[in-house]
């Protein structure tokens, strides 16, 4: 009979026993004797397994562990200098997936953790979850079992013999045709301060996360117009995001119809109940006019940002002025990053030229496309061949204007800037 792994599970001559740890035992769980080794008694300590879990998730169970198990090697880990050290974010993918890793392995000896009890837990993640978590999570236990090589605990890592694929990046983008739509539809919604994150996101490149932590006290002014100083929350690093003209006057008009004073050290952009914007509250607004827009589509918020760094290259933006732009390091050295920061606002001013003229070379052959695709008797303008041709999208001006890219249709151009609040 093959041998099995199942927690607390011991064979002593030939029969089974689930063994608590003194942690457990604190708790009221004793040592059982399940019977001969077989499948009676696998199912009896997995019910046990299961009575633990649960005595786990209700909090009845407190975090203290034995002495060499994961979860003692974890609460060590946790108060180290090196763990201060690491990022807000990397500290919450940490704890994250912890949540997860000590479900099966926080009361376990780290010593008593094999290739097959790995491979075991890597099934278990990919029949759970999606392959982006069941990546990220076992990442983090095998770089748990780094550090128990530090601690001496064990001597090779047996989770490098287990593969563990990285989801494919994201690749998709969104065009500046689709960005008025959502801006424009989720102002129509009610949806006004996802209307104004559309916007300033596109316009600063900025992740969601530093879109909805934005405060007026940020707000600066140079002689080409409004920008925020803030940090990115990722990394801490500092950001100066620029907005255009358009996004200067929605945000006041979105300001002018807010029933309150907003303070200046508060965020400022909120759902339609006045409350800030949480993480997953700006999805699910995201996600509701997203499907009004385009039925069935996946792209995210976070795409927008991938979405200014195609323009500005289209654009011709240097990678040193990009990285600027985006807050980014280039190629991960500080050094170089720090050299162009006394030009940072200038840089990104840099930036933002190239995005517009981006961005009218990806609208241009977006035009072209629609033509060649148009099968009907009607064709509709022929598309600017010289950047002076091209459709200008600033507020107030009247032309052609492609509405929803993915249906060939053509309509007067609407005001770019959303009607203010009756």
């Amino acid at each position: 009979m093959g041998r099995v792994r199942i927690r607390h599970y011991r064979i002593r001559k030939g029969r089974g026993y689930w063994e608590p740890t003194a942690r457990m035992k604190a708790l009221g769980f004793r040592v059982m004797a399940l019977g001969p080794d077989g499948p009676e008694a696998w199912a009896l300590a997995e019910r046990m397994n299961a009575e633990w879990d649960g005595a786990r998730a209700s909090g009845n169970a407190v975090d203290h562990y034995e002495h060499g198990t994961v979860g003692w090697l974890f609460d060590k880990y946790r108060r180290m200098g090196v763990w201060e050290k690491k990022e807000p974010r990397t500290r919450e993918e940490w704890e994250a997936a912890w949540t997860v890793i000590k479900q099966v392995f926080g009361d376990v000896l780290v010593s008593e953790i094999d290739f097959p009890a790995c491979d075991a837990f890597y099934t278990e993640l990919e029949n759970k979850f999606s392959q982006h978590k069941k990546h990220r999570v076992f990442k983090i236990c095998r770089a748990l079992l780094e550090i128990a090589i530090g601690f001496k605990l064990i001597k090779t890592n047996p989770s490098h013999k287990i593969p563990n694929t990285a989801p494919k990046g994201r690749s998709a983008i969104w065009s500046e045709l689709e960005i008025v739509e959502l801006r424009d539809k989720a102002w129509e919604l009610g949806y006004r301060g996802l209307s104004v994150a559309i916007a300033v996101a596109h316009d600063t490149q900025l992740a969601p996360v530093d879109v909805r932590l934005l405060t007026l006290g940020m707000r600066r002014a140079d002689h080409q117009g409004i920008y925020f100083e803030t940090e990115r929350a990722k990394t801490g690093r500092k950001a100066l995001a620029t907005i255009s003209k358009d996004t200067e006057l929605l945000i006041e008009r979105y300001l002018q119809g807010l029933a309150f004073v907003l303070p200046p050290d508060q965020p400022l952009i909120r759902n339609r109940s006045s409350r800030v914007y949480s993480k997953d509250t700006l999805g699910d607004d995201f996600r509701d006019v997203r499907e009004v827009v385009f039925p069935g589509d996946t792209r995210r918020l976070m795409d927008m940002r991938r979405t200014g760094n195609v323009e500005a290259v289209t654009g011709g933006a240097q990678p040193t002025d990009l990285a600027a732009k985006l807050s980014n390091t280039i190629a991960q050295s500080n050094q170089i990053f720090d050299t162009y920061s006394p030009v940072q606002l200038e840089t990104v001013r840099e930036v933002d030229k190239a995005l517009e003229i981006g961005r009218r070379k990806l609208l241009a052959t977006a035009v072209a496309r629609e033509q060649n695709e148009n099968k009907s008797g009607n064709p509709p303008t022929p598309a600017p061949l010289l950047e002076s041709e091209l459709p200008s999208t600033r507020a107030g001006e009247k032309g052609k204007w492609l509405t929803k890219p993915k249906r060939c249709q053509w309509r007067e151009r609407r005001d770019l800037n959303p009607r203010p609040p009756a």
